[in-house]
């Protein structure tokens, strides 16, 4: 039977962190924090506070409870700075339960994020806790809860980001009105806010704690716990919150108007009134000019006429259309009169980087506008040689060339939490580290022997043996399409590109003669792939519509778009990307991990789990497949090397392998990547 061991002493307390702060440590160094979190908003809570150096081990099922693929894709920027470690932590499996209470009598906080449901069945109420751990805290996270503690129609519902959108109005907003309600970004609009005013609840907690234990406060009732809440629907009213003010008539009437009015909302939002407010220039490009917060007719005469100096100093066509504004006054021009004349003024001048130059020069705040393709590419530095810049640009990315992902990868900069000097900050932070890889290190600090957690599958190493589900960990090349000149196929110039997914680059011709052939893979590294450039860019097309469709509302989205192949001819009965997402989280995903497949297809094994093959079948199968295959390969390298002279074991030249390719016939039905 699996023991724990004695509980420690007790941690540092978080003043003792503060020091440490001083002295090049984060302010939290010290804290622990035990998350068990999933998704993104939770698993905030959990990086921030490692960004201030606290010690955060999350620990999620050996299972999948969620989507493996896009857990470890949210993972790769909300699990940084953490140790992962994959336990059953359910009251029905007692090892596993034992292990989690030993983690919880040594941690500061526990970070969840459900339901009070959820906490019952779990078995972390806080009545559980507090038997735990008397001096933990318990960090909540959940939707729609609120200072009323299980009050609200939706108190124990759960929900995501665009559920909130929609019930607190940001996609009417976003979209320009009810009648065309979009979705404001695909993740994250509330989600990061709202994982960030969870960690700063845990801190305040913290220091609450740390006054009742010095004195400073009255002590806590007697088997109380303390708990920091904040939920999607708190932080979301918060974003909403300027929009929400004013007398209740005039509210109602902007409602009543923005059923089928913009008024100042969806893609012809250009500002919020002509002095804040984006401006197109002479060679197409934008400028976003804040010359002020207020709009023209709420500001006193004296305050618009030196806000309207400051603005004509800047240039004479800015001078010459302002004047009739400056003689007038606020009562004698309006917002769109004013705003006519700073744009026609602005479109005169050469570009949105010379105008923002010459309005800083005379103190007046304008930014030229870039997609951020332009703004990534121009900040962009190597995660291994940088030093994070925490007094510059809003906008840093990080070039990482040996994530543990396994592939080259550009990521935001951890530098959107600031304080003066960078005090108290741990930054950069580590890699998020792949799902189990710190199982056994967190298991043998407890002094519990995984022998029987693994055994009983109540512990786990990895949910597969890759860093991503599906994905071999292989450096993929990291090539752009100007560097390669000869087609790796002929070994003829390339005239026109065609790019895969697994980061090879063709050209167009020999893509059409392995499509035509059958060939469902790259040539170069086999990765399954659609080849034919026509059905490529038809169904990038395609789901481009679908996808913009479902951000407006639409009922189709961009479902099935993944890594999955399946025959044309034929369509599966059941989406085979939702059928592997569901076999995974019941736990046939380890079906196909193991070291017998290893050389395998993973979507050829994925279909054979999903069609709900056992473990035995899989494996005959596949070694029926091999046996084949190479049986095949035997007859067809014989063949040729009777035509050409070589030996059976002779490799074929390039020049042979084209022709070939250019005159089988199409004897196997297309494959269609989905």
């Amino acid at each position: 039977r699996a023991e724990a061991a004695p509980a420690p002493p007790p941690p540092p307390s978080p003043a003792a962190a503060r020091e440490g702060g001083r002295s090049g440590g984060g302010w939290m160094e010290g804290v622990k924090v035990l998350d068990l979190c999933n998704v993104i908003a939770g698993p905030t809570i959990g990086t921030m506070l490692a960004r201030f150096g606290a010690k955060v081990t999350k620990v999620d099922s050996p299972r999948p409870t969620y989507s493996p693929e896009i857990t470890v894709l949210y993972g790769l920027a909300a699990n940084a700075g953490k140790r992962s470690v994959l336990l059953d932590v359910s009251p029905a499996e007692a090892a596993g339960r034992a292990a989690f209470e030993a983690l919880v009598a040594r941690v500061d906080v526990v970070v969840y994020n459900g339901t009070s449901d959820a906490l019952e069945r779990l078995g972390i109420t806080p009545a559980e806790l507090h038997r735990m751990n008397p001096n933990v805290v318990l960090s909540r996270f959940d939707a729609y809860g609120g200072p009323n503690e299980g009050k609200g129609e939706r108190a124990d519902h759960i929900s995501y980001d665009d559920n909130l959108q929609a019930a607190l109005g940001i996609m009417e907003r976003f979209g320009g009105g009810l009648g065309r309600v979009e979705e404001h970004a695909h993740v994250g609009t509330i989600d990061v806010a709202a994982g960030v005013a969870g960690a700063l609840a845990t801190a305040a907690t913290l220091l609450l704690r740390e006054r009742r234990a010095t004195g400073e406060l009255p002590p806590a009732p007697p088997r109380s716990l303390l708990i920091a809440r904040a939920s999607l629907a708190s932080v979301g009213q918060m974003v909403q919150f300027p929009f929400c003010c004013g007398p209740p008539a005039a509210l109602a009437a902007e409602g009543d108007r923005s059923v089928d009015t913009p008024l100042n909302r969806g893609p012809e939002c250009r500002g919020e009134h002509s002095l804040l407010h984006c401006y197109s220039t002479a060679d197409g490009s934008w400028l976003l000019l804040v010359a002020s917060l207020l709009p023209p007719l709420r500001m006193g005469e004296a305050e618009l006429k030196t806000v309207l100096r400051h603005l004509s100093l800047a240039d004479g066509r800015l001078h010459a259309a302002l004047r009739p504004a400056l003689e007038r006054g606020v009562g004698g021009v309006s917002d769109a009169a004013l705003e006519a004349a700073v744009g026609g003024a602005l479109r005169a001048g050469p570009s949105a980087s010379w105008w923002a130059e010459r309005l800083g020069a005379v103190g007046v705040s304008a930014v030229p506008l870039a997609s951020f393709d332009v703004l990534r590419e121009s900040n962009i530095l190597a995660a291994e040689d940088c030093t994070v810049d925490l007094g510059g640009s809003t906008f840093q990315f990080l070039r990482h060339g040996s994530h543990p992902l396994g592939s080259p990868l550009v990521m935001f900069a951890p530098c959107s939490v600031r304080t003066p000097g960078g005090r108290g900050l741990a930054v950069p932070l580590e890699d998020a580290p792949r799902y189990g890889e710190h199982t056994l290190e967190v298991l043998g600090e407890l002094g519990v022997d995984p022998t029987l957690l693994l055994s009983r599958h109540a512990a786990a190493t990895g949910w597969c043996d890759d860093y991503l589900p599906g994905k071999a960990s292989q450096t993929l090349p990291d090539i752009p399409w100007p560097a390669l000149k000869t087609c790796p196929v002929c070994l003829d110039p390339i005239k026109r590109h065609v790019g895969l997914a697994c980061s090879h680059w063709l050209c167009h011709d020999c893509a059409v003669r392995c499509s035509n052939a059958g060939l469902a893979s790259c040539p170069v590294c086999r990765h399954p792939q659609l080849l034919d450039p026509v059905r490529l860019a038809r169904r990038s097309v395609e789901w481009r519509a679908a996808y913009g469709s479902w951000r407006q509302g639409g009922v189709r989205g961009s479902k099935g778009e993944a890594s999955s192949i399946s025959s044309a001819a034929q369509a599966p009965a059941r989406s085979l990307v939702t059928s592997a997402a569901g076999d995974l989280a019941k736990g046939s995903f380890r079906k196909w991990s193991g070291a017998s497949l290893a050389h395998s297809s993973p979507i050829r094994a994925m279909k054979s789990c999903a069609a709900g093959l056992s473990l035995a079948e899989v494996r005959e199968q596949e070694l029926l497949r091999r046996r084949d295959s190479d049986a095949s390969s035997a007859r067809s390298s014989a063949r040729l090397s009777a035509g050409s002279g070589r030996s059976p074991g002779a490799p074929r030249p390039a020049h042979e392998l084209r022709d070939t390719l250019g005159s089988e016939a199409p004897g196997r039905p297309a494959i269609a990547l989905l």
